[in-house]
């Protein structure tokens, strides 16, 4: 027969072991609130399973509400802590195959797309390489014909720059990438001014880290390089712009003075930012701003800055569009300072519609390096409107004209062999007219504008042109800002 004691201690054991079971739900019920960890993994929270009962559903029903339950657990957020540290500190491993840890702590992108690319592995085919620099032509021509600048960047994985912080096994396969043959094939065959910022930012090493350790992005150190280079091409076909001067940018390690400042970092989706820490550089703008932010546009990204559409009080300088993934974060706020208008976009690649309806004099695509790997998105373009924008680009600066005009009004047009015109709309429904062209003999011709663009290209018949006339159906209205010919 078990002594008191015995007894007592098996009552202490069963009781501490139902406390332990309740205790999860007794801190939900105090806080009133499930742990919301899960957010900080990228991720969104498994859903409440459905509540029928019958059928698939009744067998499914378990598993659901187990993967529901798991995302709030109460002390999941501690548990994962202790669990991670663990791994990362005692066992010299990571808690999760996404990325690959390196030397000193640092840490890269697992997968195909970042290790392959830095390895060499699946070097484009000629065939392929064609389709890609074809896509990007046919972007660069649709943009040539309304008059914007475009510029490519290849924002460099961190592998690239760092490769001495990689484990050993990691090792190229040969001397080049998808990124060498893409660049060289776009200098051979294209007259898009992509950047190439390697050799910069292989050079500037010795300025600081310009990436983060535990991250996949550059820093603000490493975008100021992006950016002086992007200037640089900008000063191309905008002479007045200069570059910042570093000096008006303060420079320093956010998280000296802000501990919760943590920069991009993969511990945030492994719990322990505010345990494993790194250098978190900034440069901050010390001089007052010319620009502002649109309080309606505004977001904040991973990089912790906002970005959205910003207005400068400079209104002589060029409009100004950013298309950009993640990378573009740290660019941004040095860019708004050189555009009158500038509008930031990362969910589409090629997004025509919202290029007509902003008319930008630039656009800025920012891709980071490993897209390469990726299946190629190309520009959803009619081939015969990339036709005449080819033959627009193509064509003598004959005239422009009717710029401003308030409501369609007849077109006279100089005359020559060449019958191309350019029309401006307002963006709007879509809008069905009639063209006249006034030659050796009068005859119209049925034109459509697809709702929300701006820009038409309409070839005439062969003839001399001296004069063309728009016409519009019973009921629908237009306007014309301008047009001209060539």
């Amino acid at each position: 027969m078990a002594s008191p004691l015995h007894r007592f201690g098996d009552g202490l054991t069963a009781l501490a072991f139902v406390a332990a079971l309740c205790a999860p739900l007794l801190r939900w019920a105090l806080e009133g609130r499930p742990d919301a960890s899960v957010s900080k993994e990228q991720r969104t929270a498994a859903p409440w399973p459905e509540a029928e009962l019958a059928g698939p559903a009744r067998r499914a029903f378990p598993r659901a509400f187990e993967r529901w339950f798991d995302d709030r657990f109460p002390f999941r957020l501690e548990l994962l802590q202790l669990n991670n540290r663990v791994v990362w500190s005692a066992l010299g491993s990571i808690p999760d195959d996404s990325m690959v840890r390196g030397k000193q702590g640092w840490l890269y992108l697992a997968g195909d797309e970042a290790m392959g690319l830095y390895r060499g592995h699946d070097l484009f085919e000629p065939d392929e390489l064609d389709e890609w620099i074809e896509a990007y032509d046919a972007f660069r021509d649709w943009l040539a014909a309304r008059d914007c600048l475009y510029l490519l960047l290849l924002g460099p994985d961190k592998q690239g720059i760092y490769p001495e912080f990689l484990p050993d096994w990691v090792q190229r396969e040969g001397p080049r990438t998808r990124t060498d043959q893409f660049l060289e094939a776009l200098g051979a065959r294209s007259e898009i001014p992509a950047i190439d910022l390697r050799p910069t930012l292989l050079a500037a090493k010795g300025d600081g880290l310009l990436y983060y350790p535990h991250g996949t992005h550059w820093n603000d150190r490493g975008s100021w390089y992006g950016y002086l280079a992007l200037i640089e091409r900008l000063r191309e076909r905008f002479p007045i712009q200069r570059a910042l001067p570093r000096s008006a940018f303060r420079e320093y390690d956010r998280r000296l003075v802000d501990p919760l400042w943590i920069g991009d970092t993969w511990f945030e989706r492994w719990q322990l930012e505010q345990q494993i820490h790194q250098e978190a550089v900034v440069l901050e703008y010390q001089l007052p701003l010319t620009f502002s932010l649109v309080p309606d546009s505004v977001r904040r990204g991973p990089s912790g800055l906002v970005e959205g559409r910003t207005l400068n009080s400079l209104d002589f300088l060029p409009k100004g569009l950013l298309l950009s993934d993640s990378y573009g974060e740290w660019l941004w706020p040095f860019l708004a300072h050189h555009f009158r208008e500038f509008v930031s976009e990362k969910s589409a690649r090629f997004p025509l519609e919202m290029i007509e309806r902003e008319r930008p004099d630039v656009v800025i695509q920012v891709r980071v390096e490993r897209y390469l790997m990726a299946p190629l998105e190309r520009p959803t373009l009619d081939p015969a409107e990339l036709a005449l924008c080819r033959a627009w680009n193509a064509a003598p600066d004959l005239s422009a004209a009717a710029q401003g005009a308030a409501a369609l009004e007849p077109l006279s047009a100089l005359p020559g062999e060449q019958g191309l015109l350019r029309l401006e709309f307002e963006p709007g429904a879509a809008l069905e007219f009639g063209l006249r062209w006034e030659e050796e003999g009068p005859g119209d011709l049925a034109q459509r504008l697809e709702a929300g663009r701006r820009f038409l290209f309409v070839s005439a018949a062969p003839g001399r042109l001296t004069g063309a006339r728009l016409s519009l159906p019973p009921g629908q209205e237009a306007r014309l800002l301008g047009w001209a010919r060539r």
